[in-house]
Formats: structure tokens, sequence, C-alpha cells
């Protein structure tokens, strides 16, 4: 999987997480995800696509 594909996915799932109105550990455990993973993942989405101003 690519860089971008990553990047489509955990938007989808930042997207779907943020809609939901549920916690980060609620959400991934109805999505059969680690919870860990999940605030990696969406950490990771939000500093480098919404805030890139952070890593230049």
């Amino acid at each position: 999987m690519t860089l971008k594909d990553k990047r489509i996915e955990w938007r989808m799932r930042y997207d779907a997480w943020k809609k939901s109105g549920q916690s980060i550990a609620e959400w991934c455990r109805g999505q059969e995800l680690k919870r860990i993973r999940c605030i990696i993942g969406c950490n990771n989405f939000v500093s480098t696509t919404i805030l890139p101003e952070v890593h230049q």
C-alpha cells in the first residue's frame, strides 16, 4: 500500500470517526481496530494533512 493509499484510508476512517460522535476508543471497538492503531493513524493523518505546518 502506497503512502497515498494509506492517507486515503485514514482520511475515510478519520471522517467516519468524527461523524460518529463516539470517542476514539468506542469507534475503534466498533470497527474491530486496536485503539492505539486508531490513535496513531488519526494523529498521523491530522498532523500531516490538516496541520502540515507542523512538519515543515
